[in-house]
């Protein structure tokens, strides 16, 4: 390591961290030392939080989220801790599942909590002015990746071992693309003047994710997940989905290799598509109550939530902030519910329009 103009170079040792705080600490300061788009973070401006307190399952070291609404969970151990190999694997999956819990009022309430910001607001703060912020990709790609239990989970260590190594490598193996477990060393070394810390991927699941297939949904193939799809939900998803096609509208198609996604919206005065509802092949259904509440106007707005809400088992949908969810097997399973939420999106777009 050498000074830029220098001739000498000066070789350093690594020295370590001087507990596992310091190092949860560095990460929080300066998330950018994690390398992002390797474990699936690629937005622009990463937001780190620390301690993120988890219902059941104690307190996270350190989250990462992107404007992009993508979601890391880093659990800091260093080598000389016995912990580090089967203790930790257990306790960064037991945080993904109290994750997995959530929705994204809950989510989003913690986030408050912790930091003093809601979730939009956190991110704007760490965007640049000229940054174009989609709040509604970002809301809904956060409450999909809630439901989906889809984040990567970040071991990250002062110097990594070949027996946490083979656990990993074994995990990220058998899990064939699903789970997005990585270990991460992260060695820190310091001369008299200089500080350095050499990041390292120590487990081959980055590849994995960045050679990974993406899948393109679209009418034929969810309408083919629906034959797979729970026998007392099947009526509604076709439904939907023939709604979806025969009503104009702003429709998007999700990329999952695990499940398939719909979404209908409108388009908004300024020309941008909102997002009304989204549909898994796996029963889920989104509304999409908080950005209408702010984008409609407030009567129309206030008409369509309570006409949702008045469908029985969906009375959330007037309480919720943001992004009500539901099971349609619960919801709209009877045919005469998934009229009434059909009829309510007729006359949402009548009266915006």
């Amino acid at each position: 390591m050498r000074n830029n103009g220098s001739q000498d170079w000066e070789f350093v040792k690594a020295t370590g961290y001087q507990d596992e705080a310091a190092l949860r600490d560095l990460l929080v300061q300066e998330p950018a030392l994690l390398p992002l788009s390797e474990i699936g973070i690629n937005g622009h401006a990463p937001v780190a939080i620390k301690e993120f307190g988890l219902p059941g399952a104690g307190t996270s070291d350190v989250i990462v989220i992107d404007e992009s609404g993508a979601i890391a969970i880093v659990e800091c151990k260093l080598a000389t801790n016995p912990e580090r190999k089967r203790a930790v694997i257990g306790q960064v999956l037991d945080y993904a599942s109290a994750f997995h819990m959530m929705d994204f009022d809950e989510f989003d309430l913690r986030v408050r909590q912790n930091t003093g910001h809601d979730l939009e607001s956190l991110i704007k703060l760490a965007t640049q002015e000229d940054f174009e912020f989609d709040s509604d990709k970002f809301g809904q790609t956060i409450s999909e990746a809630l439901t989906t239990g889809s984040f990567s989970l970040v071991i990250a260590i002062d110097e990594m071992d070949e027996d946490l190594r083979r656990v990993l490598d074994y995990v990220s193996s058998r899990s064939k693309g699903e789970l997005h477990i990585f270990g991460l060393s992260l060695r820190f070394h310091q001369g008299s003047k200089f500080e350095a810390i050499v990041p390292d991927i120590s487990n081959p699941r980055s590849e994995v994710i960045s050679t990974q297939p993406v899948t393109h949904w679209n009418a034929e193939r969810f309408r083919a997940a629906i034959q797979s799809a729970d026998v007392a939900i099947r009526p509604a998803l076709s439904e939907l989905l023939d709604f979806l096609l025969d009503h104009a509208g702003h429709q998007y198609w999700g990329t999952s290799e695990s499940y398939g996604t719909f979404g209908y919206g409108v388009l908004r005065p300024n020309g941008r598509p909102m997002s009304l509802f989204t549909v898994y092949t796996n029963g889920t259904f989104y509304l999409n109550a908080g950005t209408l509440k702010k984008q409609a106007p407030v009567e129309i707005a206030e008409r369509f939530i309570r006409e949702v809400s008045s469908i029985p088992n969906m009375e959330r949908a007037a309480e919720s902030k943001t992004y009500p969810q539901f099971q349609i097997k619960d919801t709209l399973a009877e045919k005469a519910s998934g009229d009434r939420l059909l009829s309510a999106v007729n006359n949402l777009v009548d009266n915006w329009s």
